[in-house]
């Protein structure tokens, strides 16, 4: 049994069925649980790449956002924001990566970014790489980038969101 469970059995055990005042179960169950302490923050967050700047990486979290703390990429989707596959250009991939590069999460290889491509897990192209699939966090202090290994000449810009988990 949780926490959460326990302290919500024992703030109802007690309570008369035939009491006039059934807002005060709900409120000691309220207080109950705001008292369980919360070790981790949740938050989906945007960012696009262009084709032209692939390069140049695109942050979900900056090292000065997670000093001290641990990202851990909880899920994701994105899509091709438009119907111009990426062409040209050196890049051969694009990456959910940390912001030092050491630690790769996702991949997703230029043949999959085509016309209103969508990206997920299991997504057809998309590359789900150890970290992501075991959950390794992103190394203390280091935040989340989206960057592609060059630059394409065309294509329509790539929109991701990530679901991740600071502690």
């Amino acid at each position: 049994m949780t926490l959460e469970t326990t302290r919500a059995r024992e703030a109802t055990e007690h309570v008369d069925d035939s009491s006039d005042r059934p807002h005060k179960i709900g409120e000691r169950i309220r207080n109950e649980i705001a008292r369980i302490p919360i070790t981790a923050d949740f938050r989906w967050i945007q960012t696009y790449l262009s084709a032209g700047s692939a390069d140049t990486p695109h942050y979900f979290l900056t090292d000065a956002e997670v000093v001290g703390k641990e990202v851990f990429l909880v899920g994701f989707i994105g899509l091709m924001t438009g119907t111009s596959p990426w062409t040209g250009g050196t890049m051969t991939k694009v990456s959910i990566m940390n912001n030092s590069g050491t630690r790769s999460f996702i991949e997703i290889p230029r043949d999959a970014l085509l016309d209103a491509a969508q990206f997920y897990p299991g997504a057809p192209g998309v590359i789900m790489l150890d970290a992501f699939t075991y959950r390794y966090g992103s190394s203390i202090g280091k935040g989340l980038k989206l960057v592609a290994n060059g630059t394409a000449t065309g294509g329509s810009d790539i929109s991701i969101t990530a679901l991740v988990k600071i502690e």
